[in-house]
């Protein structure tokens, strides 16, 4: 059932009869990797980069993460495993110890940019 609402904050707009989506921000797209991972030196990463990668993502299904929609898939590129982790923490932490690659935008990144 659905209730009546003034505002919603949401990255996944659906075709609803009587709302409007006006954006509020856009965001540069980023990928997260150990300071030693071989991409690290790359100046910018194309979808085959991530053939041989483990992804670490979310546990949302795939059709809401644009690492998928907006990069791989229309690439039809996957990469070699996917791993999920709740916490953003932690993803930072499997990246930085070399058990993966993350995309993520860039402002969830900033605080981490510099570890």
């Amino acid at each position: 059932a659905r209730g009546d609402l003034d505002l919603v904050v949401t990255s996944d707009p659906q075709e609803i009869a009587g709302l409007t989506y006006v954006p509020l921000f856009t965001y540069e797209a980023m990928l997260a990797v150990a300071n030693q991972h071989p991409l690290a030196s790359k100046p910018f990463i194309v979808p085959e980069d991530l053939s041989t990668e483990i992804l670490i993502t979310y546990p949302v299904e795939r059709d809401r993460l644009d690492i998928f929609t907006r990069f791989l898939e229309p690439a039809d590129i996957e990469p070699a495993h996917v791993r999920t982790s709740e916490l953003t923490v932690m993803m930072m932490q499997l990246v930085a110890s070399g058990r993966g690659v993350c995309g993520m935008p860039h402002w969830a990144l900033h605080e981490y940019s510099s570890r």
